[in-house]
């Protein structure tokens, strides 16, 4: 047996923490409908918010699983209160953070779904309330889904969303940071913190698709790598936690811990989360710990992400913003739960399905869709029997509750345009973040129960794609729009699979059929602009493009492909305002930052150049094309053994960057390294692309007299 590292640390403090657990007694194993304490109980305390991505409920062995050893979330269920029954109001990401930091449900903040929704300025969130009291606030976040430009960002000194970046469609395993990464970084932050009370929401990714623990947990799950990934969290938290109590940084703290959603495992046909909104996805837990004297206690009643700013705001003393959706679960709750909302628009979103919207009321929850579900969880927690035919009288009635409860589904969304923001929400798994045009009305055919398998048809290709079988994955994407003719979604992504395969006529060709069935949409319009730049439309381009800055100008990725297509037609200028503007709207993109340096190389603007281009290698140490950037600099300022250096590293990042390849082998040559530039100059001859066959051919005799005199 493998021995697992204690939560926070040995010696006198773990005594301490000992000692006040037996001196405030513990019933762990009884339920109960009150929280213990009273508001203001924990005024003046520092606050730490863990969030952790795609984990279910019961992952964790406080929740009953038995999949994957949690001793550090165990503990701190076990020490303070656990709430048995907490539920998401949205099953991905962006969306359900959104309600987490700001008390509301989504149909009042209005963010629906990841990448084509920003959180409005207007909205109050945790981190604006805790700072206006004097707060030092910090946020860590594992992944692109939460970058700064979707709008929480709001009310943090610090909003650390360096996760890297690398421009490479192919590449679909670089927009997230592992959970020791983005601890460490809030560590460090907090060892150069002030004495001020804090204020940290840590994010922690791991158990998000793709399933890759790090060993040992990787060959302890083989067979179910996602359980690898929650207990290799487990694992990272427990570490930061006994850090921070070493440094006495987690005294007078209150801890609160949750998941955005949770993940399906197959269950009802989902593999991961996102279409449906059973209890594999909407249940989470939901845990409160303090290092001051709490009854621990298991909270039996319903709750939501929605009552935890209303509670943490109230257990810190503070007035609750405006506006507030949540309960204040301090104290004893008296009468009947009120219904808790929740949705799943995804499909409707970018695949013209049906929307989902439901409450669960008590024990009863109610699903609405085209094939309407009504489900008793107390019975049937695995949500196997719909009770809506047996049951019309409390369908009926909780259909009502969310008619009152709930708000209009969007009618359009404001969408994203540069191709690389699509290219990084795939790579998190997501099928896109675009606006199908909503049908007057819907059909059993539009239920995403109907359209599963379909649905993980379309997901399956993109991940054929990710694994680069291309071929495998364009006949299966062709297969979805065979089915499913005004599916626009599939549309764009088989565009996006050709276009990053060498293929931009078919693939300009296709986003022009998706316009077509989508006239309006700011996103076909952006992604067809990006595509005609890239192949040298420039005029046509431009004119596409300028319309979307117009129609979206809060979108740092419009302002991005903007400013690439102005520099490729020259108006430097201009170019050089729309990615100064993207950079206010995004200031932690790397690939801004190196086009912003190309676009000063171009004008022989040396020392704005280099600048440009270590700013973007500080954001984004694996950014091919920054390093291939700063090896031209280099070239110009006549500093070759520094660009032969940097180009070097461009290459290791991306071998089939050819002409990076062949300029570092010719610049060896140069400098008199015929030896070393020989492995780049066979590498370039034997495998450049067609279009290279006159370098090749000379490239080929080098290579001939290089190994000629070599043998001398």
């Amino acid at each position: 047996m493998v021995r697992r590292k204690t939560l926070f640390v040995s010696g006198a403090l773990a005594l301490g923490l000992v000692l006040a657990g037996m001196l405030i007694g513990r019933n762990p194993h009884g339920t109960t409908d009150s929280l213990g304490v009273s508001p203001g109980a924990f005024a003046g305390s520092n606050l730490l918010l863990v969030t952790i991505d795609t984990l279910r409920a019961d992952a964790l062995g406080c929740y009953g699983g038995r999949d994957a050893r949690t001793p550090a979330i165990d503990r701190l269920a076990r020490e303070g209160v656990r709430f048995e029954s907490a539920f998401a109001h949205a099953t991905t990401t962006l969306p359900s953070h959104a309600s987490i930091l700001t008390g509301r449900y989504p149909f009042a903040h209005g963010v629906h779904d990841n990448g084509s929704f920003r959180l409005d300025p207007r909205e109050t969130t945790l981190a604006e309330v805790l700072k206006e009291k004097g707060y030092l606030t910090g946020a860590f976040v594992g992944a692109f889904v939460l970058d700064a430009r979707f709008g929480l960002n709001q009310g943090f000194d610090r909003y650390d969303d360096f996760y890297g970046e690398r421009p490479r469609f192919s590449d679909f395993n670089f927009t997230e940071r592992r959970a020791v990464d983005v601890l460490t970084a809030a560590r460090n932050w907090l060892a150069e913190s002030s004495s001020q009370p804090f204020f940290v929401w840590v994010h922690l990714f791991d158990p998000h698709v793709p399933y890759e623990p790090p060993s040992p947990y990787r060959e302890r799950h083989a067979a179910a790598p996602y359980f690898g990934e929650v207990e290799a969290t487990d694992q990272a938290l427990g570490d930061f936690l006994s850090e921070l109590a070493k440094a006495g940084r987690l005294e007078n703290t209150l801890v609160a811990l949750t998941s955005d959603h949770g993940e399906s495992l197959g269950e009802h046909g989902e593999t991961t989360h996102g279409t449906f909104a059973y209890n594999a996805t909407l249940r989470v837990p939901m845990i409160l710990w303090s290092s001051r004297p709490v009854s621990p206690r298991v909270f039996s009643r319903p709750v939501g992400h929605v009552d935890l700013t209303a509670t943490l705001v109230a257990l810190l003393g503070l007035s609750p913003p405006a506006k507030l959706q949540g309960r204040n679960l301090c104290g004893r709750l008296e009468g009947e739960d009120p219904p808790l909302y929740f949705e799943a628009l995804s499909p409707y979103l970018t695949q013209n399905l049906a929307p989902l919207t439901g409450v669960v009321s008590g024990t009863q929850k109610f699903i609405e869709l085209p094939v309407p579900e009504l489900y008793d969880l107390a019975a049937d927690p695995g949500e196997k029997t719909n009770l809506f035919e047996r049951n019309e009288r409390e369908a009926s009635r909780l259909r009502a509750q969310l008619k009152t409860t709930s708000g209009p589904v969007p009618g359009s969304a404001p969408a994203p345009a540069d191709p690389a923001l699509d290219e990084r929400l795939l790579s998190l798994g997501y099928l896109g973040a675009r606006r199908s045009p909503p049908k007057k009305a819907y059909t059993a055919e539009d239920d995403p129960k109907t359209q599963i398998a379909l649905i993980e048809g379309h997901r399956g290709a993109m991940e054929r794609f990710a694994a680069g079988a291309t071929t495998d994955a364009v006949a299966r994407l062709e297969k979805v729009i065979a089915r499913r003719p005004d599916w626009t979604q599939a549309y764009l992504d088989l565009a996006a699979v050709l276009l990053a395969t060498g293929r931009p006529h078919d693939g300009i060709a296709l986003l022009r059929k998706a316009g077509r069935l989508e006239p309006e949409s700011a996103f076909i319009r952006a992604r067809l602009g990006s595509a005609l730049s890239d192949a040298g439309a420039f005029d046509e381009a431009v004119v596409l493009l300028e319309r979307a800055a117009r129609e979206s100008p809060g979108d740092a990725d419009v302002a991005k492909a903007l400013g690439v297509t102005y520099a490729r037609r020259g108006r430097f200028l201009e170019a050089q305002k729309e990615l100064e503007r993207a950079l206010t709207l995004a200031p932690s993109s790397g690939t801004t930052y190196s086009n912003l340096g190309s676009l000063f190389l171009q004008q022989k603007k040396l020392p704005q150049a280099r600048t440009a281009f270590e700013r973007a290698l500080a954001l984004s140490p694996n950014l091919a094309l920054a390093h291939e950037g700063l090896g031209a600099v280099h070239v110009e300022a006549g500093n070759l053994e520094a660009a032969a250096k940097a180009w070097a590293e461009a290459v290791r990042l991306s071998p089939d960057h050819f002409d990076t390849v062949f300029n570092l082998g010719m610049l060896l040559l140069q400098l008199n390294r015929p030896l070393d530039a020989l492995p780049y100059l066979e590498r370039f001859a034997a495998d450049a692309p067609p279009e290279y066959a006159a370098d090749r051919r000379k490239v080929s005799q080098l290579v001939s007299q290089i190994r000629s005199r070599a043998r001398m």
